[in-house]
């Protein structure tokens, strides 16, 4: 099972060609073959990041989706619009999402049906919804997990990336070191997701799903996230806008030896 990268570009970079720049400096920085790469730019920015992105193995996401495949919904971007502009994957659930603009497990539910629907992949994001540091750790976790799986078919659930993602985690990358995630957290954020998967799908299937962490990755902590029984990739923000720095995290994922 190949580790996977998802850089998620959030509303940045400010204009197309700065896009496009972005996505050329990472496609012709990077050797690998081991490690799966998803860039999820803004949706302005899909078709011309696509078109970068061509005859490279770095694939398209995208940073939301609407669950109605079409219809009356004011702004929203919907399942086939993206499967229209190359995209595989898509983020659901961000912690960004449920504060600034409400979005409840059941919302995300929709989503997930609907992505998993036309063979995408959603990479959904669970956690402690509080900004409040370590406020509650890994408390909800399995509630959250009870209503996003729910009318999920069993055998499309181990298709989906689950993504630990403390809300107080998140923010510009300058958290210091020592309120973020250890390889504890992580490892025991690993443990209870695939103890509910298990318990849904059964073990071994529940060993081939993807589990991974996002919040403040960098290249001095990605090593505590991942390696050996710990996440099997990262969810990346503003370091993802650094092409430089975005490289040496996926070349330092690449070295681990798991």
């Amino acid at each position: 099972m190949k580790k996977i990268i998802i850089a998620n570009w959030k509303m940045n970079p400010r204009s197309r060609q700065d896009a496009m720049n972005l996505a050329s400096a990472i496609k012709f920085g990077i050797e690998t073959r081991s490690v799966e790469i998803v860039l999820c730019p803004p949706f302005v920015f899909m078709e011309k990041v696509k078109q970068i992105l061509n005859q490279s193995e770095i694939l398209l996401g995208a940073q939301n989706v609407f669950h109605e495949i079409k219809g009356t919904f004011t702004g929203e971007i919907s399942v086939p619009m993206l499967k229209d502009s190359g995209c595989e994957y898509v983020i659901l659930g961000h912690s960004e999402r449920k504060r600034y603009f409400h979005e409840s497990f059941e919302d995300i539910n929709k989503k997930i049906i609907a992505v998993l629907k036309s063979d995408m992949i959603p990479a959904v994001c669970l956690g402690d919804d509080s900004i409040i540091a370590k406020s509650d750790k890994l408390d909800g976790i399995e509630e959250q997990l009870g209503i996003i799986s729910r009318n999920v078919p069993k055998e499309k659930l181990n298709k989906i990336i689950f993504v630990y993602e403390p809300a107080w985690a998140i923010s510009d990358g300058k958290i210091p070191s020592d309120i973020l995630p250890d390889s504890n957290d992580v490892l025991s954020a690993k443990l209870l997701i695939q103890k509910f998967l298990a318990s849904v799908i059964g073990k071994k299937k529940a060993s081939t799903t993807r589990i991974i962490y996002g919040g403040s990755v960098n290249t001095k902590n990605v090593k505590n996230y991942v390696g050996k029984n710990l996440m099997d990739g990262v969810l990346i923000g503003g370091t993802s806008l650094r092409a430089k720095e975005f490289i040496k995290i996926i070349n330092i994922v690449e070295n681990i030896k798991c």
